[in-house]
């Protein structure tokens, strides 16, 4: 733990150092622009100094991203409320009160997932939601009572709302933004299982995807049941396809403070040492139980303590600390802390650092435009000018084609790769390893189906993978050819914009009677050659790079063999990348069914549902590859965008100069120029190091890892 410490250290300050290098870069481009009264290019290009702050504040306070699950009730939204201690405790009638940020009921109150956060310093706190039908975020007062009436849909609570028109309307999600947040982390609080039904499953899917980790919460009320089982499968599934940890907390045990007479012991921990029971007996490896899923089993916690002793605290009251230490709080947040410190911090600099490097990229191609445009001499300016609107006519004319052309060819890739996966012949694969053990269990028995819906994931992957022609490896066979034939589409459509570029300066040149002509075309024509090298090498090799870096983060990326998109995607030792969670949302189907169902109904509706069951998975898998080629052409396109926006921002330079005769200080603000596209270049190399040394620190953790769940 140590060791990851340090690496997590070593490697926030190699962000950080990049980081402030990028945005020094930018100050002294907009110093130069301004000299020119051009700064605006800056903000105009998305490359100015709050883009970089946003992301510098992005490492500070969102390297964690925590899911809370559990059964409605559970005490999850208490929870949640209690860890950014936004929980108001007062007495009635001798009686315990509290007035918590997010709302609590018997019933079910979240009706829509929240994101609960912190927001940038200096700002004051905030809530949006977001309707059905809508993709746009609507701010509203963030006053908790505004807040318990958008985020329930309880009569009493809807009733509240604004205007009449967002009574009438469903929120699909909301966020509240914490000034004062204590966990410096989003939290997600997710509607409780048993809550929304066959929603549920739509709901982890989409969250689950976006944190780091995931918090099973259960009340300390009650010990674990066969209910519990089938959300902790699915939790638990969820964790072996991704890794993510898991944290597991007992909650409400200021409600279970009774001494059992028979153990001595207070009623919250036999309920807890029941429940690391539960777990321990459910989830097996080898015969073991998963130390790596269960960890140190359930943390007891109680918001409502916590909360009554720091009101008490501030009466001067002499049991106030004792309530603090009795909540349990501040260890759940220390343990917070150390995921956040050792585990997420990497993969999340990394993305911040992979959005950073696109911005620099941008930045860089306009600095070297602005120097191109500054080492013009006046008589070549206008040639230039022509130049430049005959390659933006080029690409402008043909980015529609192209980028049909792009999707075209990905919708090739995407028939190739599951040309060869028959949800029959999952069906059959299924069939041959798991009908003999469907007949020799007894599946009335919710340990004897979980067993069997464990080893049906495992046998999932091995499907995908068993041949050449299974799905993982046709996919990489299509994937690298797409990338392939993408990258030389547009390349080739750069290069026809230079030509054309070319040509119409060749051919104004011919009409010019100026004696320098022939000296203005020699320098045009070495210009072509170096702009066409710097043109393919940043624009296509960086970005490429820079995208595949992206999607690495997401899963899968621009590999050139398969055995590095077998490791990327996990075949074999790990799980697959590819739509992780579409085993994950069908493998729990079984439990559903009641138990009075007689054993042999049992046993044969288990292996007819296996159609049903390889449809979706093919089918999911197929979703999620659709994803990918759907991002990779969106970003080709987003390069011949730049290229558009540059020529254009060149363009309107020019023809500005010609026009004012500005040309003073210009060898100065040359020098200068060409010392930061110096220093853009160096940075680059600075965050490829940094991806690499994101590579290692991975990797010793995982190693770390294996060697701990081996011991």
């Amino acid at each position: 733990m140590k060791e990851d410490l340090l690496q997590f250290v070593a490697l926030r300050t190699s962000y950080d150092c990049v980081m402030n290098s990028i945005e020094m870069i930018t100050k002294n481009f907009e110093k130069l622009l301004k000299e020119v009264g051009e700064e605006s290019l800056i903000s105009m290009n998305g490359y100015g100094d709050k883009n970089f702050r946003l992301l510098q504040d992005r490492a500070k306070s969102e390297l964690l991203s925590i899911a809370f699950f559990g059964a409605f009730s559970s005490g999850k939204s208490f929870l949640i409320s209690g860890l950014n201690q936004k929980v108001d405790w007062y007495e009635r009638d001798g009686r315990d009160q509290f007035a918590p940020l997010l709302p609590t009921s018997p019933r079910h109150t979240s009706n829509c997932p929240v994101a609960v956060e912190p927001v940038v310093s200096g700002r004051a706190d905030e809530f949006a939601v977001l309707f059905e039908g809508s993709d746009i975020w609507e701010q509203k007062n963030p006053a908790i009572a505004i807040i318990q009436a958008y985020v329930t849909d309880l009569p009493n609570a809807v009733s509240q709302r604004l205007t009449n028109k967002d009574r009438t309307r469903t929120v699909r999600t909301a966020r509240i933004g914490i000034s004062s947040a204590i966990m410096k982390a989003r939290l997600y609080d997710l509607p409780g299982f048993g809550a929304i039904g066959a929603n549920y499953e739509g709901v982890i899917r989409n969250f689950v995807q976006q944190a780091d980790c995931i918090t099973y919460v259960a009340g300390a009320i009650k010990p674990l049941d066969e209910k519990d089982l089938e959300l902790l499968r699915d939790v638990y599934t969820h964790h072996k396809l991704t890794g993510k940890p898991v944290f597991f907390v007992l909650t409400q045990i200021d409600r279970a403070w009774d001494i059992d007479a028979g153990s001595g012991k207070i009623q919250w921990e036999e309920v807890r040492d029941a429940n690391n029971e539960f777990l321990e007996q459910n989830f097996l490896v080898e015969g073991r139980a998963d130390s790596t899923f269960i960890g140190e089993g359930f943390i007891p916690v109680s918001p409502a303590l916590e909360a009554k002793g720091i009101a008490l605290s501030a009466q001067s009251h002499e049991n106030s600390q004792r309530y603090i230490v009795d909540s349990g709080m501040a260890l759940l947040r220390e343990r917070f802390d150390d995921y956040l410190q050792n585990t997420s911090g990497p993969m999340h600099l990394a993305e911040l650092a992979s959005e950073a490097q696109k911005l620099l990229l941008r930045l860089t191609h306009d600095i070297r435009q602005r120097y191109l445009s500054e080492s013009t001499p006046v008589a070549e300016a206008r040639n230039v000018i022509i130049g430049y609107k005959a390659q933006r006519r080029i690409l402008i004319d043909k980015k529609t084609r192209v980028e049909k052309e792009l999707r075209e060819l990905g919708q090739v890739a995407i028939r190739r790769a599951f040309a060869g996966s028959d949800p029959d012949d999952l069906v059959a694969f299924l069939k041959e390893k798991l009908n003999e053990k469907i007949k020799m269990s007894d599946v009335l028995k919710e340990k004897e189906i979980h067993q069997i819906e464990t080893e049906k994931v495992i046998l999932v992957r091995e499907w995908m993978s068993r041949s050449s022609k299974s799905l993982i490896p046709r996919w990489v066979s299509s994937w690298e050819s797409f990338y392939r034939q993408t990258n030389e589409i547009v390349n080739h459509l750069l290069e026809e914009a230079l030509t054309a570029q070319q040509k119409a300066v060749e051919e104004n040149s011919k009409e010019e009677v100026d004696i320098t002509a022939a000296k203005v075309e020699e320098r045009l024509a070495s210009k072509y050659e170096d702009m066409k090298t710097k043109t393919f090498k940043d624009t296509i090799d960086l970005m490429s790079k820079t995208w595949g870096t992206w999607t690495v983060l997401a899963g899968v990326g621009a590999a050139t063999s398969l055995p590095q998109v077998v490791a990327l995607l996990g075949v074999g030792s790990t799980p697959v990348g590819l739509g992780i969670l579409a085993t994950a949302l069908i493998g729990s189907a079984y439990g559903r069914y009641k138990l009075v169902k007689q054993r042999d109904e049992r046993r044969e509706m288990m292996m007819t549902e296996f159609p049903e069951y390889a449809q979706k998975i093919v089918r999911e898998y197929r979703v999620q590859a659709d994803e990918f080629i759907n991002s990779r052409v969106g970003f080709l396109v987003e390069i011949i965008d730049n290229e558009i926006d540059a020529l254009s921002n060149s363009i309107d330079s020019l023809e500005q100069r010609l026009k004012e005769g500005e040309y003073l200080n210009k060898n100065k603000r040359l020098e200068n120029l060409d010392s930061l596209i110096q220093r853009c270049r160096e940075v680059n190399a600075q965050i490829d190091e940094f991806y690499a040394s994101v590579a290692n620190t991975r990797t010793d953790m995982q190693n770390a890892l294996m060697l701990n769940a081996g011991s």
